[in-house]
């Protein structure tokens, strides 16, 4: 793999590596949600999520090194490339085997677009070994990983959805909190253990506890969006609802994910800036939209509050 560090290829791999990072994922999961369909948006994200969440906790209960923590001769060409966090599992194989196949089975031709779905994830999970960010190993098992979450929501989703919708909002919150509460507590027990492996000052520790608590505040500013979010703001309209959408959207997404990050840090700052941004995403644009008339449709069902 270090003798395809080349120059051109290097582009190439960080380009496709692009598709698999959090900013790409925070800039397609809201227009999917603004612009296509709610419905499929707010499943996706949710999903997301929870595979991001599964992800870290793996990565901090095994805290493997990735290649270049291991040998400095290993060092990645680009700059552009390092990451801090642990090697395994790769969060992009992860992530892409499961975002793009997911897609791809809401489509109208369900084996062509799983073709190129694949595809795509071989080359971003490829993108991650040529930048010499990850062992195979850890791409693997993030691709397997990802696939069985995949399947796993393909097979249960719709009872566990219908169960949640059928619950009253109180109960709804209480489950969310104490999932993301539990979240919480169990990568905080494996931060803790890995502190006694590997030493506190381990460059993969020092953001982990900020991390889990940023993934955890999202999960719950995402459930808590969709469960008070107007039901008659749809993804369709004229051209010019769409575009002011977008640009609405995403000045309140800067105003949440960027504008916050340069606050002074902490733990609450953190779970304030994730909790808003998801927020802002599922729920207050889209009252912010109806009220500048750049909604649009007939009311739909719920997608996770009570029926």
């Amino acid at each position: 793999m270090r003798a395809l560090h080349v120059g051109a290829l290097q582009q190439v791999a960080l380009l496709f590596s692009a598709l698999g990072s959090e900013p790409f994922y925070l800039l397609l999961l809201p227009l999917f949600y603004w612009l296509y369909d709610r419905k499929i948006g707010a499943r996706l994200g949710i999903l997301l999520l929870i595979s991001v969440l599964v992800n870290d906790l793996f990565k901090i209960g095994l805290h493997l090194p990735r290649p270049y923590q291991v040998d400095a001769a290993l060092m990645p060409f680009s700059p552009l490339a390092l990451e801090k966090s642990f090697g395994f599992p790769s969060g992009h194989a992860q992530g892409a085997f499961m975002v793009w196949p997911f897609l791809a089975l809401r489509t109208n031709n369900k084996s062509k677009w799983l073709i190129l779905a694949y595809i795509l994830a071989f080359c971003i999970t490829l993108s991650r070994l040529i930048l010499g960010v990850h062992w195979p190993l850890d791409v693997v098992g993030g691709a397997l990983i990802g696939t069985t979450i995949l399947w796993s929501y393909e097979r249960y989703g719709d009872f566990m959805e219908r169960s949640f919708r059928g619950q009253a909002l109180i109960n709804q919150a209480i489950f969310a909190v104490v999932f993301s509460a539990v979240c919480w507590v169990v990568g905080s027990l494996l931060i803790a253990d890995a502190v006694r492996d590997v030493g506190p000052t381990t460059e993969a520790l020092v953001k982990a506890p900020a991390d889990l608590i940023g993934r955890c505040a999202a999960l719950l500013g995402l459930v808590f969006g969709l469960m008070f979010a107007p039901h008659d703001v749809l993804a369709g309209g004229t051209v010019a609802q769409k575009a002011g959408r977008v640009i609405v959207g995403l000045i309140g997404v800067a105003i949440f994910y960027v504008g916050l990050k340069m606050a002074p840090q902490h733990f609450l700052v953190g779970f304030v800036r994730y909790f808003l941004t998801t927020f802002w995403v599922t729920c207050a644009s889209l009252w912010v939209f109806r009220a500048m008339g750049l909604g649009g449709g007939k009311a739909q069902p719920q997608i996770l509050a009570a029926e």
